[in-house]
């Protein structure tokens, strides 16, 4: 299933997490944790998560 991740609106770049490509693109396969953002600083923003494809569950959320 695809997602895409955006950061106030705009792709990661080089803060997507090992799971994401830095357009924003992540492909999930499995139930585990997957790292979307890895950040340096920490700060205000919107996360965005569009999920492309149907059928995707997500059960929790970790920030820090």
């Amino acid at each position: 299933m695809k997602i895409r991740v955006l950061r106030d609106g705009v792709p990661l770049g080089r803060e997507a997490g090992s799971d994401v490509a830095p357009d924003g693109t992540a492909t999930i396969r499995e139930n585990r944790l997957y790292r979307l953002i890895e950040g340096v600083g920490y700060g205000e923003h919107t996360i965005e998560v569009l999920i492309e494809s149907a059928g995707l569950q997500a059960f929790a959320f970790t920030f820090g």
